[in-house]
């Protein structure tokens, strides 16, 4: 049976960031499937975009252009549009399910109040992510309360729930979700159909052939526990052979370069900036004997 699908991210659209490309390979496996696939987004993102799903942008006010993750009033505006638009699409396109990614998309779906059922994907807790977005620690656990305040109420208003990990699921059932509507859906990715460069000749273009390398993908953002990956590459340096930390992104380097001089490890670190074919990225991370996500 094929169904019309409206998801709905608060985010731009195709992007080299970990959520849109998930969300990105979700909507374009239904769409291989059959069914028919709107996506509504932000204004910014790569609009040469061309693929088997229909992509509705916002109006391009107010005009926000950066790819960083975190709060903003720039955001909270578009959020507030995101609403106007989840009612006019239902209007157009009479979606039989509205499928949201993270919780700015799924508060804009609940005030837009749309008939069909509303499916909440959780990517993260906001408990935990919304502190890191923060510098004093009054603000940071002001940050905690909020965000543990929206775990707590948010999800539970969706039709069902559903998880990118075991961990959340059962760390929203803690906190109240009916177990009913809760289900964990592991993520996975499409690999390119093209062949990727095999290790050591991946490790020869980047000059890493006589060094141990631990290769990192992502942004670099509060949340993501770059102290500690920093931590760990000194640690794990201390014997030989030779350790290399290669950080694939699109993210400036430039505070992760600080933190990592800071940690004794800047000699140690390799940046390589991500671009938006997934191939090149993976023949990057295949030079890596392990990858940290």
């Amino acid at each position: 049976m094929k169904h019309r699908l409206l998801e709905v991210g608060a985010f731009p659209f195709p992007s080299p960031q970990g959520t849109q490309a998930l969300v990105r390979e979700q909507c374009e496996a239904l769409a291989d499937r059959g069914h028919e696939v709107h996506l509504l987004v932000y204004a910014h993102g790569d609009r040469r975009y061309r693929g088997p799903i229909t992509v509705h942008r916002l109006p391009d006010w107010p005009r926000v252009r950066s790819l960083r993750s975190g709060p903003s009033l720039g955001k909270a505006l578009l959020d507030a549009r995101l609403v106007v638009a989840v009612r006019r699409l239902e209007g157009e396109i009479r979606p039989e399910l509205v499928h949201a990614h993270n919780y700015e998309a799924l508060a804009a779906c609940l005030a837009a109040r749309p008939s069909a059922p509303i499916v909440y994907h959780a990517h993260t807790l906001f408990g935990r992510e919304l502190p890191t977005f923060v510098s004093s620690p009054l603000a940071g656990e002001a940050a905690r309360l909020v965000g543990g305040a929206a775990d707590r109420l948010l999800p539970s208003r969706a039709t069902f729930t559903v998880t990118v990990s075991p961990r959340l699921a059962a760390e929203l059932e803690h906190l109240g979700h009916p177990p009913a509507r809760l289900r964990c859906v592991t993520p996975g990715i499409a690999l390119p159909r093209t062949s990727t460069p095999a290790r050591e000749a991946a490790r020869a273009s980047l000059d890493l052939s006589e060094s141990e390398v631990l290769g990192y993908c992502g942004n670099l953002d509060g949340y993501q526990g770059i102290p500690d990956l920093l931590a760990a590459t000194r640690r794990l340096a201390v014997e030989p052979p030779a350790l290399r930390l290669l950080v694939v992104t699109a993210s400036d380097p430039a505070p992760l370069r600080a933190a990592a001089s800071r940690a004794g490890v800047a000699g140690r670190l390799r940046v390589i900036p991500h671009g938006q074919d997934f191939a090149e990225v993976l023949g990057h991370l295949s030079a890596a004997d392990v990858c940290v996500v």
